[in-house]
C-alpha cells in the first residue's frame, strides 16, 4: 500500500514567539527535521514543508538574520512562502480600571491619583507599530490549492491562528480521506484549532533539540552562519 503523503504547513511567528524565551539556538530550526517528529514513517511520507512568514522591514539586523534562516531552510528544502509587515496606529484610551481605583482611591494616595492618573496619563494615545499581514490568509490559500491539486493525503498545521480553522473544516467535510494533524507551537495556549482536525500532537524540547541546523551551511557558493553567539 501506497504511503500517505503529507505536507506540513507553518505559521513562523507562531512558532518563533513560542520558543524564543528558550534562546537562541531554537530560532535555527531545521523545519524539515522538526516536521518528521509528527511523521509516522510506516505509513506517511513527508512531501512539502512550507514557511510562512515576512521580513520585519523595520529592523535591518532582524531582516538580515531571517533572510539568512530562509536560505537555511531553502537549504534544506524547506518551501518558502512570504508576505510582508504593514504599519498600522494603533489608539490607547485611559479607561476605568477596577484594580487601579482601589489603589487610588486610597487616602494615602490621593496624591498619586490627581498628579499621576490625572494628570500624567493622557486620556488618548496613538502609536505606529507594525502589523504582519496577510500570512493566514497565505496559509489558507495553499492549505486550498493544495487540497484541489490533492498535493497532500495529510496535512500538519504548526500554528495556533483561528482563522485557518475555516479551509481545514472546508477541506474534511469536502474530502473526507484527507485527514488534518494539529501540532501547536510549543506550550502554546490556544487551541480551538486542536477541535477541529482529525488528530493532534505534542511538541516537544526534545524534539527542538534535535531538529537545529548546523552552525555552518554551505548552499550554492554562499556559506549560512549561525547568526547568534550562544549555541
Amino acid at each position: 500500500m501506497d504511503k500517505r503523503k503529507v505536507n506540513v504547513y507553518i505559521d513562523w511567528f507562531n512558532l518563533y514567539h513560542a520558543v524564543e524565551k528558550l534562546g537562541d539556538k531554537y530560532k535555527w530550526i531545521d523545519l524539515r527535521k522538526l516536521s518528521e517528529n509528527y511523521i509516522d514513517e510506516k505509513t506517511q511520507k513527508l512531501n512539502k514543508v512550507y514557511f510562512f512568514s515576512a521580513y520585519p522591514i523595520w529592523n535591518d539586523k532582524k531582516t538580515k538574520r531571517h533572510k539568512n534562516y530562509v536560505k537555511a531552510l531553502m537549504s534544506v528544502w524547506v518551501t518558502i512562502r512570504l508576505w510582508k509587515f504593514s504599519e498600522v496606529t494603533r489608539k490607547f484610551k485611559k479607561k476605568s480600571n477596577r484594580i487601579i481605583e482601589i489603589i487610588l482611591w486610597s487616602k494615602i494616595l490621593d496624591y498619586l491619583e490627581k498628579t499621576l492618573w490625572d494628570k500624567v496619563i493622557p486620556n488618548k494615545i496613538e502609536y505606529c507599530t507594525h502589523e504582519e499581514k496577510r500570512t493566514d490568509v497565505n496559509i489558507v490559500l495553499q492549505i486550498f490549492e493544495d487540497a484541489v491539486k490533492n498535493k497532500f493525503d495529510d496535512a500538519v498545521i504548526i500554528s495556533w491562528d483561528s482563522d485557518i480553522i475555516p479551509i481545514i473544516t472546508s477541506v474534511r467535510n469536502t474530502v473526507e480521506w484527507k485527514k488534518f494533524i494539529s501540532v501547536l507551537p510549543f506550550r502554546s495556549k490556544w487551541k480551538d484549532i486542536k477541535k477541529c482536525c482529525d488528530f493532534s500532537l505534542d511538541m516537544e524540547k526534545e524534539h527542538l533539540e534535535n531538529s537545529l541546523l548546523p552552525k555552518e551551511i554551505k548552499f550554492w557558493n554562499e556559506t549560512i552562519k549561525y547568526p547568534y553567539n550562544n549555541y
